[in-house]
């Protein structure tokens, strides 16, 4: 967070503190309490203590805003002097304001949705929600909500589209998902699904658990998370039988079901014995089981053994689920929904019987902490901007993935994307395998999922699926990693070249995809072109060039092949991550404007994110004037691409110099190129040259790079080879001096003329793409964690897409798509996306009518730049890619 945070984050955090904290773990808290307003009880005071620390740097508000804050969300609408978290979570879900209800949860048929407002503002109310969704799970709100009103969840996710709103998603535009990783893409509750279904089978594996991890894992060390995992998992089958005991009269309270039902239910006396050590370790007891021993419990609970066949619905998810055997779940929802939801009604059977059930509620929290401390191990907060921190939580999904092929991810993204709108195309991202048959098979995955997730041909379901593709992504990565050494990629220490390593890995992953599509052309109607995404400052742009260009010829070659066969199927298309991390301004849209300049996108290609191209410079330069560290080849880099924007021979690339700092620039340039490179005095168009030739795929390739150095290279550090530009390349290529001195910080304060230029830079960049018709492709949740915005009300779309009833944004108007990047990293789906666009339009002042326009507008510019074809949904496609295959028998297989 930041300073100015949104009062709803600050709340959000306040009520979830007592369901994920290990403060509250440690305490095993069930209730909070206080002896008089405004003053707590010894065991809340501490829990609250934790959360101060916790918000000190994060919230920005005075110790007084806090506690008021605390004691509306912990205690409001309550005059007891003690609330069980049963009815903190449900006043969380109903609306957080006793004198104001009508923005909470609200059962609809068979959906949930954000309240009748009576007289509130629905923008503040998805405002709200966004902020809550960051912290906890969707289902456990609405189990709590339905819990406390006697209703029966009917389904896992809030649905904030209602009224014309989701007549507009569902509407013959629909919406068109442009920007979805599918390694983050099943949400947090199909993925605690799998969980609980393989996890007394197999865990979580250490080193995918591990990745992205410093300070933050749960309880403390990976080895000891997977045994609270496993025992969450065997304490959660317990409570379901007691609760099924409970409901038909067969026992009146947890402890005497513990007492004379947990043998019978364990079968012998060795498992019940690892039942009650269970259920005392998650509680903090001192025996802690090992993992073998609750597995083996786990095992012997199940009825059935799980199907070594990975699941591909959201219906295979939910009825994998232990749970679901005991008549948990069903109407559409996960198992896991209506076990929260009963065991919170237990709760207030209890208390209007006036007979507390201590036993299970502290088991229950626990357990219940287990879940929401798993949930924000995957999940990005807020204050946490940058890829960095992203990078982190994204990597820590893999160990969650518990067999869950692409097939089986790809169908929960049809479940996520398409309810309660009219999903008309879905591109996914994957990352290739660097073995061209393993590419041929991630490719048909996709039509695999269709199927499975459609039915068959003629089918009802299969009318309503959308075109489908695959977008291929190589990963920017900074370090390289080789026995036991760490090494930056930058480095040419690492190999014979600056990301020579990655190059290789990179040229690997490209060839075999470029070989699936040369020798199964048909791929092409699915595998649909290629990104680069990631840690997007990690890596220049001239890494990247030799890639796309092959990649290009590869898909054209089998286009021309399909086209000799009378089918008309376009080649590979491409996008790129660029603009949304940057330490300066003008290094986001130099970068965005490298991926123009030097051919990497083209007419009817995309970029991701590009926040840079939004952004008020006069506002970025008030909060970043006094100064930014920048490393000095980066500095150099971006005082070169000004000074080419205006000496520039191609007029379509050149800029006026209407500031004057074409001399200033120039001078610092040369300052750093002779600190750089050190004895070589480069003139000042040389240092320009080298710039291109470094992002010339011809010259890469002459040289060697990323295999070994031509051997015309030999001796190059001591003489002249080629022109000066190219020496000062191979310089910047291969010399460790040059490298060394290029990645020390400098800081760059913000000069009075520079807003202006950026003011005219991005201008000259909207020319551009509009020119080209490329679209961005807009990610809001993943812009407001990453970008670090204070709100979606100040997402820079509002600034190059135009505003309803405003004025035109500076410079042409450019193109839009939406996606929602990584599901479960932000926990959110692509019509949650596009709801809170829209309330943040109304926020800002727009009309109902205008905001639904633009968003029409929008989503009909997606659909125009979408990378999907027609031929996707064609049953002959998914044959021809899926050739069927028969056993000896005949039987297909």
């Amino acid at each position: 967070m930041s300073h100015g945070v949104s009062p709803h984050c600050i709340d959000a955090e306040i009520a979830a503190w007592p369901l994920w904290s290990s403060a509250a773990f440690g305490a095993r808290t069930t209730h909070l309490g206080r002896t008089s307003p405004g003053v707590l009880d010894a065991g809340t005071q501490s829990l609250w203590d934790g959360l101060e620390e916790y918000l000190r740097t994060r919230s920005g508000s005075s110790l007084e805003v806090l506690r008021r804050s605390r004691d509306a969300v912990w205690f409001g609408g309550e005059t007891s002097t003690e609330v069980g978290l049963h009815r903190v979570l449900a006043h969380l879900a109903r609306g957080g304001d006793a004198d104001r209800p009508g923005n909470g949860l609200v059962f609809y048929g068979g959906r949930v949705g954000i309240g009748d407002f009576r007289g509130r503002d629905p923008a503040e109310a998805a405002e709200r929600w966004r902020w809550i969704s960051f912290v906890l799970p969707h289902d456990t709100l609405i189990a709590a909500c339905g819990a406390s009103e006697g209703l029966s969840p009917t389904a896992d996710r809030v649905s904030l589209a209602g009224g014309p709103v989701q007549n507009l998603l569902r509407d013959s535009t629909g919406v068109t998902e442009a920007h979805l990783h599918v390694a983050a893409a099943p949400p947090f509750e199909a993925v605690w699904a799998r969980l609980m279904a393989r996890i007394g089978h197999d865990a979580p594996p250490k080193d995918k658990l591990e990745r992205g991890v410093t300070t933050d894992m749960p309880f403390d060390q990976s080895r000891a998370f997977v045994r609270y995992l496993a025992l969450a998992g065997l304490v959660r089958l317990v409570l379901a039988r007691f609760l099924q005991a409970e409901r038909a009269g067969a026992c009146r309270d947890f402890s005497a079901f513990h007492r004379s039902d947990l043998r019978r239910l364990c079968q012998d006396t060795v498992h019940a014995r690892r039942v009650r050590g269970a259920l005392r370790a998650i509680q903090g007891g001192a025996r802690f089981l090992t993992l073998p021993e609750v597995q083996a419990t786990y095992r012997q609970m199940i009825p059935t053994t799980p199907s070594a066949r990975p699941p591909d619905t959201r219906r295979d998810l939910a009825a994998a689920d232990p749970l679901a055997a005991d008549g948990f779940g069903g109407r559409g929802v996960f198992p896991e929904t209506g076990f929260l939801a009963r065991a919170m009604g237990y709760l207030y059977a209890c208390e209007r019987r006036g007979s507390a059930d201590g036993a299970f509620e502290a088991v229950f929290w626990q357990y219940v902490r287990v879940r929401c401390r798993t949930f924000r191990f995957l999940t990005e907060v807020p204050g946490t901007a940058g890829f960095e921190w992203f990078r982190r939580h994204f990597s820590r999904v893999a160990a969650f993935k518990m067999g869950l092929d692409e097939r089986g991810q790809v169908c929960a993204v049809l479940d996520l994307e398409s309810a309660g709108c009219n999903l008309r195309s879905l591109e996914v991202r994957m990352t290739p395998e660097s073995e061209w048959d393993k590419v041929r098979n991630q490719i048909r995955a996709v039509p695999r999922a269709m199927k499975a997730w459609g039915g068959e041909p003629g089918a009802k379901g299969c009318a309503n699926l959308p075109e489908a593709g695959v977008v291929f992504h190589l990963v920017k990565d900074e370090f390289a990693h080789e026995k036991q050494q760490v090494s930056l990629h930058a480095d040419p220490r690492s190999s014979d070249w600056r990301f020579g390593r990655l190059a290789q890995a990179w040229r690997a992953q490209a060839n075999a995809l470029a070989t699936a599509v040369r020798k199964h052309p048909e791929l092409l109607v699915f595998a649909r072109g290629g990104d680069v995404c990631n840690l997007e400052l990690s890596v220049p742009t001239w890494v990247v060039v030799p890639f796309f260009e092959g990649l290009r010829e590869a898909s054209r070659e089998a286009s021309r092949m399909l086209d000799r066969q009378g089918e008309r199927i376009d080649p590979f298309r491409f996008t790129l991550h660029v603009g949304e991390d940057y330490r300066r301004l003008v290094e986001g849209l130099r970068r965005i404007h490298e991926a123009i300049e030097f051919g990497l996108i083209r007419e009817g290609d995309r970029v991701g994110h590009a926040i840079a191209l939004g952004v008020d410079p006069a506002a970025w330069a008030s909060v970043h004037g006094q100064g930014v560290r920048q490393p000095r080849e980066e500095r150099l880099d971006d005082l070169l691409w000004e000074l080419d924007r205006y000496v520039c021979q191609d007029a379509r690339e050149r800029v006026a110099d209407a500031t004057g700092r074409q001399g200033p620039v120039a001078a610092e340039a040369l300052r750093l190129a002779q600190t750089i490179y050190g004895d070589t005095a480069p003139l000042i168009t040389d240092l320009v040259d080298a710039r291109r030739v470094r992002h010339d795929m011809a010259f890469l390739r002459r040289i060697g790079f990323p295999g070994p150095p031509a051997r015309w290279l030999h001796g190059v550090q001591g003489g002249v080879v080629g022109r000066r530009a190219q020496r000062l390349t191979l310089l910047y290529l291969t010399d460790r001096a040059v490298f060394a001195r290029g990645q020390e910080p400098i800081e760059i304060r913000v000069e009075d003329r520079e807003p202006d230029m950026l003011a005219a830079m991005q201008q000259h960049l909207r020319r551009r793409m509009a020119a080209l018709d490329v679209t961005v492709e807009c990610n809001p949740s993943s812009n407001l964690l990453i970008g670090g915005l204070g709100g979606l009300d100040d997402h820079p779309v509002f600034r190059f897409q135009p505003e309803p009833g405003g004025r035109l944004p500076e410079g042409p108007v450019v193109p839009v798509a939406f996606g929602d990047d990584n599901p479960i990293t932000f926990n959110t789906c692509l019509p949650e996306e596009c709801v809170h666009l829209y309330h943040a339009l109304v926020r800002r002042g727009a009309g109902a009518q205008e905001a639904q326009e633009w968003l029409d507008r929008v989503q009909t510019n997606a659909w125009r730049a979408r990378f999907t074809l027609p031929e996707s949904r064609e049953e002959r496609w998914w044959t021809r890619v899926n050739p069927e295959r028969r056993d000896k028998a005949g039987r297909r297989v």
